[in-house]
């Protein structure tokens, strides 16, 4: 009998982890509108919540599996909503990070060290938060599109980046289906040989 588990499903793997990528990296590409910035809570800790931020500030090792694994996200719609906290956490931090740098000048050398020291820290939190993020939708690969993300192919004016973006969506999209099929099959078949 034929090995149906020749790599088809590693090849629609790849394809959806690099359909992924590029909507990941066309959605960077796009400017974050002035209406999704005045919405955002003032401090990262406001975005995510005292438990996430303080696992998130105090950890010595990051682990954004262990984190969502403690969280016990129960549907979809509880995963976009932390998704949305989440980004909202990360733009606040980053956006910290980038005035921390801009503040610093040749006269202020005590603030300079002091702005270098919270924007390493801003740096690393961002950081954090974007890896918890690409996790989150790692976890939940048919998630909807994030506030940031709706709001940013809403306000776009660039048409090349809208076929792409929308392009490498729907081609995530079929990707995963036929991981998921071929998965459906092979443990289909391994029961059936089992009986």
């Amino acid at each position: 009998m034929e090995d149906l588990s020749f790599p088809f499903g590693d090849v629609a793997n790849q394809i959806h982890k690099a359909a992924m990528a590029i909507n990941s990296g066309i959605l960077a590409e796009m400017q974050i509108q002035e209406s999704y910035t005045a919405s955002l809570p003032t401090s990262g800790k406001a975005s995510v919540g005292d438990a996430i931020y303080k696992y998130m500030y105090n950890a010595v090792k990051f682990s954004a599996g262990h984190l969502l694994h403690s969280l016990n996200i129960s549907s979809k719609r509880e995963a976009l909503e932390l998704a949305d906290e989440i980004e909202a956490f990360m733009y606040n931090w980053r956006h910290k990070s980038w005035m921390a740098h801009s503040k610093s000048s040749w006269g202020m050398v005590k603030d300079l060290v002091s702005d270098l020291d919270r924007s390493d820290k801003n740096h690393l939190l961002a950081g954090r938060a974007d890896t918890l993020l690409l996790c989150l939708k790692f976890r939940y690969p048919k998630l909807s599109q994030t506030s940031l993300d709706m709001c940013k192919i809403q306000y776009n004016m660039d048409v090349g980046q809208v076929i792409l973006e929308s392009y490498s969506r729907v081609l995530e999209s079929l990707a995963f289906d036929i991981v998921a099929w071929i998965d459906d099959v092979l443990f289909c078949r391994k029961n059936h040989e089992q009986t």
